[in-house]
Formats: C-alpha cells, sequence, structure tokens
C-alpha cells in the first residue's frame, strides 16, 4: 500500500480523495497552459530588453553561458551570464553579487536548491564552462509580473556595478 489505514483504491491508498482539490489543480493547469504562449513572449521581450541594454553599456564585458545563439535549448524566463574584463579577466562572483544585492537586484549565483553555496555551480562545470567563468556567473531569473522598465533599470544597475568592479581591479 501507497498509505496505510484504509481500504479505499483496492486497500493500495488509505483515505477519501480530495475532490475539490482535484478539481482545483485541474483549473489551475487549464489557465496555465492558456496563459502559456503569452507568458512565454513576454519572457523573451524581458530577456531580449535586458540584453539589448546590456549589450549598449556593457558590450564585450560578458557572455551568455550555455548555447548564446539558440533559444531552442533554453528556458525563456532564466539568463546565466559571466561577467569579465575586456581582456577576459573573470569578476569576483560573489563580490558581484553583493554589490547588485545592495544595490536592490536580486540575481543569485545559482539554482534555489544551491543558495549560500560558494562552490561553483554544478550545472555550468557539466555545460563545460570553466571554474573561473563558472564563480563570476549570475543567473537572472525573470517573473511574469516584471516590466520591461525593470529589465532596463536592472540592466543599467548591472552595467554599473561591473564597471565599477573593474576600475577597482585595475
Amino acid at each position: 500500500p501507497l498509505i496505510h489505514g484504509g481500504s479505499q483504491e483496492k486497500r493500495r491508498r488509505g483515505g477519501t480523495l480530495n475532490v475539490p482539490a482535484i478539481v482545483g489543480l485541474a483549473a489551475a493547469m487549464t489557465k496555465a497552459e492558456h496563459q502559456r504562449e503569452a507568458r512565454m513572449a513576454h519572457y523573451q521581450g524581458c530577456r531580449a530588453q535586458l540584453l539589448e541594454t546590456l549589450d549598449q553599456h556593457l558590450n564585450g564585458y560578458y557572455a551568455i553561458n550555455g548555447d548564446g545563439d539558440s533559444d531552442v535549448s533554453r528556458v525563456p524566463h532564466i539568463l546565466n551570464l559571466c561577467f569579465h574584463s575586456p581582456e577576459g579577466q573573470t569578476l569576483d562572483g560573489e563580490m558581484l553579487l553583493l554589490n547588485l544585492d545592495i544595490e536592490n537586484v536580486c540575481v543569485s549565483n545559482g539554482s534555489a536548491c544551491t543558495s549560500g553555496a560558494l562552490e561553483p555551480s554544478h550545472v555550468l562545470l557539466g555545460m563545460g564552462i570553466p571554474t573561473d567563468q563558472a564563480m563570476s556567473s549570475i543567473r537572472i531569473s525573470i517573473g511574469h509580473s516584471n516590466t520591461l522598465d525593470e529589465m532596463t533599470h536592472a540592466a543599467k544597475t548591472i552595467s554599473n556595478v561591473v564597471k565599477r568592479m573593474l576600475s577597482l581591479s585595475t
């Protein structure tokens, strides 16, 4: 038996099914499916706005981790970027995160399940990203309530922080 205690479901599962929750889940899934295309377009637009603004202010100072030329192999609401000097020297990722946090830009260096880890992302390493690049990378998650103005503001703030860090390291 999966759940002990009753004779329901041919004695495989005790307890009564929560029909209101099951119906609610079905309704939520239907609503999510109807919003999927619009949300994907929104995420792609936000990501494009962020990258366009970064290109205006930090062209040559960052790289997209993963297959940057293809939207096929990535989810539209997550962007992972590595920051470096024009000569290729990577930035201190932890310091980058701290500076962005002070500026109220919420980013991370990995998934929520690895937050607080000081090691490079095992996912980036598994993709063949060098350790120093992985350590200077940030993960940007875009939500359905984010706006294009927020993407512009975040990109300008990231640009300012990266430039400030680079000026201190020279």
